[in-house]
């Protein structure tokens, strides 16, 4: 028997299989998603919030979000500006070269 943090799971030996070196636990004996989620709540004593994982979508948008918010901070101080400044060629230079106006 494996023991993890209070959750136990049987390991059934594998019988005459000489295929497999290791005992597996059988289907019966792993807990279900339900199961294993009551396990987890009984052994912290507190509810687990199920909630809606974030799609595609959201994760680019956050994303651009942060990134915007961190490029902004970055022009907004001025230290940051004096540490950017040997870029600034570098960038009008790409910026006028691809200008679509």
């Amino acid at each position: 028997m494996i023991e993890v943090q209070g959750l136990a799971v049987q390991h059934q030996s594998p019988g005459n299989r000489r295929q497999s070196r290791c005992s597996a636990p059988t289907r019966t004996q792993l807990p279900t998603g339900k199961r294993l989620l009551a396990s987890i709540e009984k052994l912290l004593r507190k509810r687990i919030a199920v909630e809606r994982l974030p799609t595609t979508t959201d994760v680019r948008q956050l994303r651009l979000q942060r990134t915007r918010t961190a490029v902004e901070s970055l022009l907004d101080d001025p230290e940051a500006q004096s540490r950017l400044a040997p870029y600034r060629d570098v960038v009008d230079a790409l910026d006028s070269d691809r200008d679509p106006r």
